[in-house]
C-alpha cells in the first residue's frame, strides 16, 4: 500500500505537465511560479556501508544501504499561514510520509502546527538525523515519541522554549508500533542558563503520554545504534494488557567552543493490568571540532555546521571528532527484554555545508537478558550525505526557461 502511494503521488506531479503541451503548459508553470514565490524544496541523501566482526554467524550481514532519501516542501500560502510536506523516499523499511501539516504563526514566538508531525520529547529526537553527531541516534532511541497526527503549539523566546501538543494516530503504522494507533500528549520545555555566541548550557525536561487501549499491547525494542543489520539486540516482545505509557526525558547540552556536550536520562513507565513496568535509557557524548569550528544550536536544538573554509575555497572543511556512551534496560519483573551498554567514535568531515562524510566505530560492551545475550559485536560504519535547498520559483524558472 505505502508504494502504491508513493507511485501515486508522483504520478499526480507528472500528469499536470503531460497533459498540457507547448503554451498550456508554459502557463500552468507560470501559475505554480507564482502562487509559490515563497516555496522552498529542500532535503539530504544519505547513503550507509556497514560491518559487522565478532558475531555468530548469519546474524549480522555487512551491507551498504540508502538510508534516507528525504524531501521537503515548505511554503507561506497566505499571510501567516503556511504549509510542511516531508516524505522519505528510501528503502529502508521506513519510508513514506513523515511530515505533513500546516503552520499558523501567532507572533514572532507563538506557532502553532496542525497534521502529521513530530512529537515534542527528547533532545535527539528534535534534532534532525543530517545534524546529529553520530550516524545512528543512541540507544534510548527505543523511546522514541514519533511523528502523529495533532495539534502542537512551539513557544520560542532567545533563551527558553515551550512546546506541547495533543496527538492521535500515525500515519505510517506498522504492526510494531501499535502503542500509535492510540492517543496521547507530548510536552518538551528548555532553558539556555548561558546563551551567547559559542558558549551555551542548556537544561532540558520532557514528557511523553500514550494510550494504548485501543490494542491493549506495547512493545520496545533497539539495535546496537546500527541499522543496515535490522537485528535488534534487546526486546520485550510484545507487553500485553498495558493500558498506557508515561515517559520522561531529562537533558543538558553545552558548547564551548569547539567543544560541545550532550546528556540525556530517559524512564518510560508501561501501566498495564498488573504490576506496572518501568524501562530506561541514558547516553552522554562529546564533540569536539579540532578545524575551530563551534556546534550550531538554535531553538532548543542542534543545527547544520558551517565549515570555516570549505573545500575549494582555500580550506580543508570542518573536522570534528565523537565520542559517546549509551545504555538501555529493557529488564523488568517478567520481562527479559535485555539491557545493554555501547561505546561509540565518530569522526564527520564537513567539505562544504552541503556535504558530509561520517565514519563511526561501535564497541557494544555488554548485552545482558534480551534476544541477543551475550552477543558483544564491533560495528564500522560510514556514511555519505548531501543536502540541496532551492526556491520552488527556481526551479519552475528552470523548466519553463524563465
Amino acid at each position: 500500500m505505502l508504494y502504491k502511494i508513493q507511485i501515486a503521488g508522483l504520478l499526480v506531479a507528472i500528469l499536470p505537465f503531460q497533459l498540457f503541451a507547448g503554451s498550456e503548459r508554459l502557463q500552468l508553470l507560470e501559475l505554480i511560479r507564482e502562487r509559490n514565490k515563497t516555496a522552498y524544496l529542500s532535503g539530504w541523501v544519505q547513503g550507509d556501508a556497514a560491518w559487522y566482526n565478532n558475531v555468530p554467524a548469519g546474524l549480522m550481514d555487512d551491507g551498504t544501504e540508502l538510508r534516507r532519501g528525504v524531501l521537503n516542501l515548505q511554503a507561506m500560502v497566505y499571510n501567516n499561514i503556511g504549509y510542511k510536506l516531508q516524505v522519505d523516499i528510501a528503502n529502508a523499511g521506513r519510508s513514506g510520509v513523515k511530515d505533513i501539516y500546516y503552520t499558523y504563526s501567532m507572533s514572532d514566538t507563538l506557532n502553532f502546527r496542525l497534521g502529521n508531525t513530530r512529537d515534542p520529547f527528547m533532545l535527539q529526537d528534535q534534532t534532525s538525523s543530517r545534524n546529529t553527531l553520530f550516524i545512528e541516534r543512541a540507544l534510548p532511541e527505543a523511546f522514541t515519541a514519533g511523528r502523529h497526527i495533532g495539534l502542537v503549539a512551539d513557544y520560542y523566546k532567545q533563551d527558553w522554549t515551550v512546546s506541547a501538543g495533543l496527538l492521535g494516530p500515525a500515519v505510517n503504522t506498522t504492526e510494531d508500533t501499535e502503542r500509535d494507533k492510540d492517543w496521547g500528549a507530548s510536552a518538551r520545555a528548555t532553558f539556555s542558563a548561558i546563551n551567547k555566541r559559542n558558549k551555551l548550557v542548556h537544561l532540558g525536561l520532557s514528557a511523553n503520554y500514550r494510550d494504548t487501549h485501543t490494542l491493549k499491547s506495547i512493545r520496545y525494542n533497539q539495535q546496537p545504534e546500527t541499522y543496515i543489520a535490522k537485528v535488534n539486540f534487546v526486546d520485550t516482545g510484545k507487553i500485553e494488557q498495558s493500558q498506557n505509557t508515561q515517559k520522561l526525558g531529562m537533558e543538558i547540552a553545552s558548547i564551548n567552543g569547539p567543544w560541545s556536550l550532550q546528556a540525556e536520562y530517559i524512564i518510560s513507565s508501561v501501566a498495564r493490568s498488573s504490576n506496572a513496568l518501568r524501562f530506561k535509557g541514558w547516553y552522554a557524548q562529546a564533540g569536539y571540532f579540532f578545524t575551530g569550528e563551534s556546534q550550531a544550536f538554535e531553538q532548543g536544538l542542534f543545527t547544520a555546521v558551517t565549515p570555516n573554509t570549505a573545500v575549494g575555497n582555500g580550506g580543508i572543511g570542518a573536522w570534528q571528532l565523537g565520542l559517546r556512551l549509551s545504555g538501555i534496560d529493557l529488564n523488568d519483573r517478567d520481562i527479559n527484554g535485555g539491557e545493554m551498554n555501547n561505546l561509540t567514535i565518530g569522526l564527520n568531515w564537513y567539505p562544504t555545508d552541503d556535504i558530509r562524510i561520517s565514519a563511526n566505530y561501535v564497541n557494544v560492551l555488554k548485552v545482558d537478558g534480551g534476544p541477543q545475550d551475550g552477543v558483544e559485536p564491533d560495528i564500522f560504519q560510514i556514511r555519505f550525505q548531501w543536502e540541496f535547498d532551492y526556491p520552488l520559483r527556481n526551479i519552475v524558472d528552470k523548466i519553463s526557461g524563465h
